[in-house]
Order: structure tokens, then sequence, then C-alpha cells
């Protein structure tokens, strides 16, 4: 069977970095936040983590959702594109004060260093969309097992609107390009899509259950690599 024209339903996660406006830089791609007016409503004040729902990427991609070669596949414009979905998303809540930031990692920053996820998300603490708690800190994130916040959270990542990632059932395509420390797994442009610049699915290829592991880093066990402790202990074949 030929590759898919796009890996389907890649999800990112979002973290806020701090409370403040956020920026667009020049050659950024455009992201259309109108098509998601009247999205949902957070009410918590804590809000600065999630995982992105299908339904906003594919809002915001302008795809049907019942598209299943819709969405972005593994091209956000790059990381700052993909900074600017998170940023969309979040200000679709109510919360457009705060500069969110994907949880990536590329190989290369545009002036030649490397990008490392951990890096550009601050210090937390970090809270879902529903007040709960999902790391004290770095520390906690990176924590042996599971991110030291609600079990609740930890097990079951809720996106931006506060719905457990599992209502989608087994949605394991969180993407970071990052190892179990959060820091660029390779230097193979292989396992960031092109440093999150290709839709192809001929680029790199998305772990799935069975031992169908792939290059590109994903897995609802975030951020434990394969074999490592979790549920499905995968953060590759999820």
């Amino acid at each position: 069977m030929p590759p898919r024209s796009k890996p389907s339903a890649l999800f990112l996660l979002c973290t806020v970095l701090a409370f403040a406006g956020c920026a667009t830089s020049s050659g950024t791609p455009e992201i259309d936040g109108t098509s998601l007016n009247g999205w949902c409503s957070v009410e918590s004040n804590d809000f600065s983590f999630f995982v992105t729902s299908m339904a906003g990427l594919w809002a915001l991609s302008g795809d049907d959702v019942s598209d299943m070669d819709g969405g972005f596949g593994g091209n956000f414009g790059g990381i700052e594109g993909a900074d600017e979905i998170c940023a969309a998303l979040g200000a679709a809540t109510g919360h457009g004060d705060r500069d969110r930031r994907a949880f990536l990692s590329a190989t290369d920053d545009g002036g030649g260093a490397q990008v490392h996820a951990i890096e550009r998300i601050g210090e937390g603490p970090w809270y879902d969309a529903n007040g709960r708690l999902v790391a004290t800190g770095i520390d906690g994130l990176l924590a042996d097992s599971r991110p030291d916040g609600d079990a609740q959270t930890v097990d079951d990542l809720p996106d931006e609107c506060g719905v457990p990632i599992s209502a989608l059932g087994a949605a394991h395509d969180v993407i970071t390009g990052s190892n179990s420390q959060g820091r660029l797994d390779s230097t193979s442009l292989a396992t960031t899509c092109n440093d999150w610049t290709a839709d192809s699915g001929a680029v790199g290829s998305v772990g799935g259950s069975g031992g169908n592991t792939g290059v590109v880093q994903c897995g609802h066990s975030f951020p434990r690599e394969a074999g490592g402790p979790g549920p499905s202990g995968s953060a590759r074949s999820g």
C-alpha cells in the first residue's frame, strides 16, 4: 500500500511559557483563528497545558473532521507555526493572553542550533483546562514513570476544552521529536517531519500498536521511550 498523502491525527502538546501577549514572527504561516469562533470556554485561570484536539486541528487546517487525511500532518509551518496553532487554540478558550509553546524539538532553529522542547516551555507548574495539576515543574514533568500531577490528568491528558484524549479511542499520535528528557531524539530530519514542515507519509513513519515502531516520536505515554515505564511503555508506538 502506498504511503498516505500525510499522516493523520498528529496531535501537539501545548504549554504556557509566560502570561504575556503572543507575537507573530515574520515568515510564520498565518493561522486563521476565526474558524474557532465560539469554540469552548475554560474557566481555570491556571490553564497552561493541553494536547490539541483533533477537531481543533481540523478546523484550523480548513478540513472536515470526517476527513481522516485532514489536519496538518507533520507540517505545522515549523516550530513557530506550531506555536501559532497552540496560541490560536488557547485563545479560542478565552485565554489569549499567554505565550504558548508547542512541546517540539527540532534539528535546526534556523541558525544551526538544535531545539530541545524541554528548554522552550518555561519552568511550570502547569495545569490542564479543568484546573488539575499536570506537573509541578520540569523535574515533575520528567518524573520516572509519569508527570507528578493529578493522576486523572497525567493518565488521560485533556485537550484545550478539557476533554480527555481517550474520547478519541486509541489516540496515540502525540508527536514531540523528543526523547524521555524532552530533548531532540535524533539529528535525522525524518524524526521531526523535516523540522515540522513535511506532511508526506513518506517522510518518517508514525509508530502504531502491535510493534509497528516508526521514527517519529509519538504516543500517549509521553515522555517515556520505548520499553520505558508507564502504560503502554512507548513514546514511539503508544
